[in-house]
């Protein structure tokens, strides 16, 4: 990775500058606060975004503004990549908004997050450092802040192993150790449970014996129970077919004894019906003789009503006449009905027409441009439209008036037309009644139309038909009771030869009814005999059904133990497992990842602390002092051969031991890590902080061993510019930073 230019827009003392980086090695010079470090923030900015503790917005943001952005270009493999990064101030705080990647000219926009995960991806860094609050690997190869390096050698043992197994990424097996860990407690539970389980199995298994030994014995029961029923069901069978044998006898005594019952049931209500037949017959004859006293009487009432009758045939030529005029007011009728239809229709047309007209008119007075065309409708053009349509519409109102005279005139002449409509109706009414009357007087053929004439005739003519009518009425009465008393006659003959036959039949069927009175009471010990084996058969039946229950309860029972014995057994199985497994990651796997994570550390602690001890002698050539790293990485310093500790050593003894670490850690990370894309890059932080002038002199040599395409140095010590190949100056005016 080639750093190319830095853009920074409002990030901390910088307003809006561009800053190019030549490869090779490159000097920020600069006075103290003039923003030499901010450049190598906004760098790690515009890669890895915000940063808790490290990189925050409130520090990067310059004072007064509400945004501020990064613009970072780089090579990378052969390609060109610019990355940027925004802030922006809101009533939360100060939050990175969305950025963008642009390589070989084409831009893709993402979030903050999918941002750095692009950027991990083109640096070749774990993807496991998305989700880390800062990269350690850039940290530790690229860039690491002045104090901060000299942090990591001054703090504890302990913390220090710790940064030191997150950079080299061994923190991975201390991960698999607690996870081991967390497994052994799961394994642990879970064998409590398996534990609880499979307790109480040999109980369990005999409780299971004992329940199929109880249910075999059950089976036994049941096997004896239902021959028991299948012996009383051969017995009730047999019994049944010696009643079957009997009911015959015993059918026949039951069927005389029935015959005996009707024929004496017969016997009596014949004799009530002859008795009763009697007296109708005397009841008939006194009627018969006071009907035929009546009819002299109706004979004389009925030539009254023929003389009535034969007055009518003089009217029928004039109502005749009335009743033809009825099609013809009809047809009348239903011409002005269809007119008056007509003219309707076109006076609501005329109406809708002049509506129609006035809609116009009121449309088109409200409209400033043409719908159609867009050109403006001038007040001439409205006036001509509003006097066409008042014409239209006078000749339309003219029509309608005219066709409203029309339709009164009709509406008159209508009702005069149903007025006559209505007499004739009555007319053919009253004829219909007269007609009615002459048929039932027998004269129907002689009539077709009764006159209007006849209104006061008909109420007396009606009178004189119903005693006519009543006069038939008695004649028919007389001969229907002759008939009756003569048929009367008959059946009461016949009825007494009934009663004679019935009255011999029931002694015959005495005489029988006697005989078979034996038979019955041997079918009805045969019933009680049955009865007895029923009850029994239906107690063995309770018992095999209790048994059968009994039966099926231990059937279940058993089943349920199996269950639960299998429950167990597999809980033993699993939990033997378990104990295998927990004893394999206790004394294998655990141990296994200890050494996995001893040998890496030694052989990072080897090549780590043979790189330190070259660059130290680099740049310290005292010969009287020598360093190296001890099982916990921290620096341990021989002066004439006596160890000494770290925060003994003078300024710039202690600036170059951090120097000689950082360079070292740079090697061994790029060493390990085989994927990162970063190797040939790397930034010095104010490195030469106390040196003296020959230790400034031998950071020339530095240099020169460095095998990186570009090095950026930031230091205030203009005695290293003529160390480097580049310079870019650093400056501040009125708050302002410039680069040049």
């Amino acid at each position: 990775m080639i750093i190319n230019s830095l853009e920074l827009k409002n990030i901390r003392s910088y307003a809006d500058e561009k800053i190019s980086f030549p490869e090779g090695s490159v000097m920020l010079s600069g006075d103290i606060g003039s923003g030499k470090s901010t450049i190598l923030l906004a760098i790690e900015f515009a890669l890895f975004g915000l940063l808790r503790g490290e990189v925050e917005g409130a520090a990067l943001l310059r004072h007064g503004k509400s945004s501020a952005s990064v613009v970072l270009d780089f090579s990378i493999e052969g390609k060109q990549v610019r990355v940027c990064r925004t802030l922006k101030k809101n009533s939360a705080g100060i939050a990175q908004s969305a950025g963008y990647i642009e390589i070989g000219g084409t831009r893709t926009e993402y979030t903050a997050v999918e941002l750095k995960a692009r950027i991990l991806e083109l640096l070749g860094y774990p993807k496991s450092l998305l989700t880390k609050s800062k990269s350690l690997i850039y940290r530790y190869t690229v860039y690491t802040p002045q104090e901060e390096m000299k942090r990591i050698l001054f703090e504890d043992a302990p913390a220090r192993l710790d940064t030191l197994r997150k950079v080299f990424q061994v923190d991975k097996y201390k991960t698999a150790r607690e996870n081991g860990a967390v497994i052994i407690r799961s394994i642990k539970e879970q064998k409590k449970l398996f534990e609880a389980l499979a307790c109480n199995l040999s109980e369990k298994l005999e409780e299971k014996k004992t329940a199929e030994e109880k249910t075999k014995g059950f089976e036994g029961l049941l096997e004896i129970v239902s021959g028991q029923i299948k012996r009383i069901s051969k017995e009730s069978d047999e019994q049944r077919e010696l009643i079957k044998s009997l009911e015959g006898k015993k059918e026949q005594g039951t069927e005389i004894i029935r015959q005996l019952s009707i024929a004496e049931n017969s016997l009596a209500e014949k004799s009530s019906l002859l008795a009763k037949q009697e007296k109708e017959i005397a009841e008939a004859n006194e009627k018969l003789k006071g009907i035929k006293k009546e009819t002299g009487d109706y004979e004389q009432k009925s030539m009254l009503l023929a003389e009535k009758t034969s007055g009518l045939k003089n009217a029928v030529e004039r109502l005749e006449k009335s009743a033809a005029r009825k099609g013809e007011v009809k047809a009348a009728i239903e011409g002005f009905e269809k007119e008056l239809q007509k003219i309707n229709s076109e006076i609501a047309s005329g109406e809708a027409f002049i509506k129609e007209a006035e809609q116009i008119k009121a449309k088109v007075g409200e409209l400033e441009k043409c719908p159609l065309c867009m050109q403006p409708v001038t007040d001439e053009h409205k006036a001509r439209i509003a006097a066409a349509e008042d014409e239209k519409a006078a000749e339309l109102k003219k029509k309608v008036e005219r066709m409203s005279a029309e339709k009164n005139v009709g509406e008159k002449r209508m009702e005069l037309l149903k007025e006559s409509l209505e007499q004739v109706m009555r007319d053919e009414l009253l004829a219909t009644e007269a007609k009615s009357v002459l048929e039932r007087c027998g004269k129907a053929s002689q009539l077709q139309v009764v006159l209007t004439d006849l209104k006061k005739e008909l109420p007396e003519i009606r009178e004189l038909q119903k005693r006519v009518e009543k006069l038939e009425s008695s004649k028919m009465l007389i001969a229907e009771k002759e008939s009756a008393a003569e048929s009367l006659n008959k059946k009461c003959a016949e009825l007494r030869k009934e009663i004679e036959e019935l009255s011999r039949r029931k002694v015959e069927l005495e005489k029988k009814a006697k005989g078979f009175e034996s038979a019955k009471a041997e079918y009805d010990s045969a019933r009680k005999v049955l009865e007895g084996m029923l009850n029994e058969e239906k107690e063995l039946a309770a018992k095999r059904a209790k048994v059968e229950a009994e039966l099926k309860a231990g059937r279940e029972k058993t089943a349920s133990l199996e269950k639960e014995v299998a429950e167990k057994e597999e809980a033993k199985k699993k939990l033997a497992k378990l104990s295998e497994l927990h004893q394999w990651i206790e004394e294998a796997f655990l141990n296994v990842v200890s050494v996995m994570e001893k040998q890496v550390m030694l052989k990072i602690h080897g090549e780590f602390s043979s790189f330190f001890q070259q660059w130290f002698k680099v740049l310290l050539e005292d010969e009287a002092i020598n360093s190296r790293l001890d099982d916990s990485f921290s620096p341990v310093v021989e002066q004439n051969g006596y160890e000494t500790g770290i925060h003994n050593l003078s300024g710039g003894e202690k600036t170059s031991c951090a120097l000689a670490y950082r360079l070292a850690l740079n090697k061994v990370i790029n060493d390990l890590v085989t994927t990162i894309k970063t190797k040939n890059l790397l930034i010095l932080d104010e490195p030469t902080d106390g040196f003296s002038t020959e230790q400034l002199d031998r950071v020339r040599d530095v240099i020169e061993q460095l095998s990186v395409q570009q090095l950026i140095i930031v230091s205030h010590e203009t005695k290293i510019e003529s160390f480097v190949q580049s310079v870019i100056r650093v400056s501040k005016e009125e708050g302002v930073s410039r680069a040049a």
